[in-house]
C-alpha cells in the first residue's frame, strides 16, 4: 500500500486503525504539501462508527492523534478542531464519550 492509498484507509476507517497507523510509521513525516484533506464529514463517518461501538474509545483517540500533526494531510476548519481535539483529550475539561461525539455529530450534520 502506497502513502496516499494507507492515508485514504485511515481516514475513512478502512482496515485496523493501529495497523494503518503501524503502515504509516514507514512514510518520512515532512512533505512537501498535504496529499489529502479530512473534512468534517469524515471525522462525523469515524464518530459514528464510535457510536456504532464499532470503534472503541481508545481507537478513536488514536485515530486523531494519528492525522493531527501530519504534513501530508490538511484538514478544513470544523475538522481540524474536532481532530484537535481527539488527539489531545488531556488538554479538554470535556470527557470524549459517547453524548460527546452525538453532539459533535449533531453540530455538523
Amino acid at each position: 500500500m502506497d502513502r496516499l492509498e494507507t492515508l485514504k484507509n485511515l481516514i475513512e476507517c478502512n482496515g485496523n486503525i493501529d495497523d494503518l497507523i503501524q503502515s504509516l510509521s514507514k512514510f518520512p513525516w515532512d512533505i512537501e504539501k498535504p496529499l489529502i484533506k479530512v473534512e468534517v464529514k469524515d471525522v462525523v463517518f469515524i464518530l459514528q462508527k464510535y457510536n456504532d461501538n464499532q470503534l472503541t474509545v481508545r481507537q478513536l483517540l488514536n485515530w486523531g492523534d494519528a492525522l493531527e500533526v501530519r504534513d501530508d494531510v490538511e484538514f478544513d476548519e470544523g475538522a481540524k478542531d474536532i481532530v484537535y481535539f481527539l488527539a489531545n483529550p488531556e488538554l479538554n475539561d470535556q470527557e470524549i464519550n459517547k453524548e460527546w461525539a452525538k453532539n459533535v455529530i449533531k453540530k455538523y450534520m
